[in-house]
């Protein structure tokens, strides 16, 4: 293997080293389903369950090697030793056509009870391939996303007639966390009574656009003659099943390319860039979801500390460390003295401030609570007074809701940086409502922002 020829299994994930002056490519493959990356530099330890394997050149007596020792043998019985939580499996069974043992495997500790290691007599070249198993309990498929509301199918009408019946009986209760939890149960359950929900989308194979009766049919049959060859060896059976699916690949081939020119008969100028891109991300199997993480909780507190961490005052440099501290008590004065003077903006919130706030554009992922802008924006009069009274609940408490401060961190892999991520905050859109309110206050009474403010601009 060289750098200029490419090799690709659908299916796996391949990590590979070209072939260099000294020493010949090597390379590995990993089923798409299990969750993998390559680890510069490579290591073991952390925690980590951690597989390494491949021809070391390392010889020494406490691996089994049949030569004399050299220096690569000596530093990994030194690891070994200074590394109990790595465990080397090899059973001492020759992995070279010559007898010695050079490919060798190492594992996490942890998994030796689920681990068998084993040579394979029939792949070789001048080593044999080995195989390692180990025994554990495949990962649950992740899981579907929450059914959404389908808004374009909404009776908007009783969507507001059901929030009109709630709102003609409801008493406003004192604490401001009961007064949103109350508007936000009575739109979700007029939400429940007007809007259908979307389908939950079921895990699509890669060939599911195209596939029919006569491609189960063609399966049928290779799976029936894979099962007689199993059970009576042969080289009749061989022959056989190569010829069955030789003639299913034909077939299928021919439903596939009669499916693509329906679609491609169904483009015209009219047709959306993102409906040709849709179809063809069908048509190449890029559909099916990533697997699920293999420690989903130590995942996101990993990810939760790396964003507070990155986020954290600690990450400036000490001359604006200690600048910050000297103006937060003067700045905490001048907070003190502003919340004592009456002010023009101090007064309650009205009807139109809130229809000016309200966002009419295309629905964004909402907060936790699963409220749209959609949802705010169609509510009607009683909707539009059942928000205002909670919004002007918490401006003059000068407190908010503990709802608007909870937010869905959805990590974004950078798009040039995969292993690192960008985290999308998902905040109650009633609480971003509120802030667009106060923001158009403020930026009426100071007028434009310092231009080196980023933050809480429009």
């Amino acid at each position: 293997m060289s750098k200029d020829q490419q090799f690709r299994l659908p299916g796996y994930q391949q990590y590979s080293v070209p072939k260099g002056p000294n020493s010949h490519g090597s390379m590995i493959l990993v089923r798409a389903t299990i969750p993998s990356s390559e680890v510069e530099p490579i290591h073991c330890g952390d925690g980590e369950l951690v597989l390494v394997a491949g021809d070391f050149n390392a010889h020494h007596s406490m691996i089994n090697s049949t030569t004399r020792m050299n220096l690569d043998g000596r530093h990994l019985v030194e690891l070994l030793t200074d590394v109990p939580e790595i465990t080397l499996i090899n059973t001492g069974e020759p992995t070279h056509i010559l007898g010695g043992t050079l490919d060798l495997t190492f594992i996490f500790t942890e998994l030796v009870p689920v681990a068998q290691w084993e040579v394979d007599d029939e792949l070789t070249s001048d080593h044999f391939a080995t195989t390692t198993t180990l025994r554990i309990e495949l990962l649950p498929p992740p899981p579907r996303p929450p059914p959404r509301w389908n808004t374009k199918k909404v009776n908007w009408k009783l969507y507001q007639d059901e929030l009109q019946k709630w709102f003609s009986n409801y008493e406003p209760a004192e604490d401001i966390d009961q007064l949103n939890q109350d508007l936000t149960g009575a739109i979700q359950h007029a939400a429940e009574k007007a809007i259908p929900k979307t389908n939950r989308t079921n895990r699509h194979h890669k060939d599911y656009w195209f596939y029919n009766d006569e491609v189960r049919e063609q399966n049928h049959k290779i799976n029936t003659f894979r099962r007689h060859l199993r059970q009576y060896p042969s080289p009749e059976g061989v022959k056989l099943l190569r010829a069955a699916v030789q003639h299913a690949r034909q077939i299928t081939q021919k439903i596939r390319e009669d499916k693509w020119l329906e679609w491609c008969a169904t483009f015209n100028a009219h047709t959306s860039l993102s409906e040709l891109w849709r179809k063809l991300r069908i048509a190449t199997g890029k559909l099916p979801r990533s697997p699920a993480h293999p420690q989903p909780l130590q995942e996101a507190n990993r990810l939760a500390e790396h964003f507070a961490e990155r986020s954290s005052s600690a990450q400036l440099p000490p001359e604006i460390r200690l600048h910050l501290q000297q103006v937060q008590m003067d700045r905490e004065v001048v907070v003190r003295h502003a919340i004592k003077q009456a002010d023009t903006t101090d007064c309650l919130f009205t009807i139109d401030e809130i229809r000016r706030a309200r966002k009419t554009s295309k629905d964004i992922a909402p907060g936790s609570d699963g409220i749209t802008y959609s949802l705010l924006s169609n509510a009607g009069l009683a909707g539009e007074l059942a928000l205002i009274i909670v919004i002007n609940a918490s401006w003059s408490a000068g407190k908010l809701p503990s709802a608007w401060k909870r937010a869905n961190i959805v990590p974004i892999p950078k798009p040039n940086d995969p292993p690192n991520f960008r985290p999308i905050s998902l905040t109650a859109c009633i609480g971003k409502t509120a802030e667009r309110m106060v923001l158009t206050r403020l930026l009426w009474k100071i007028g434009p922002l310092h231009h080196n403010i980023f933050g809480f601009t429009k």
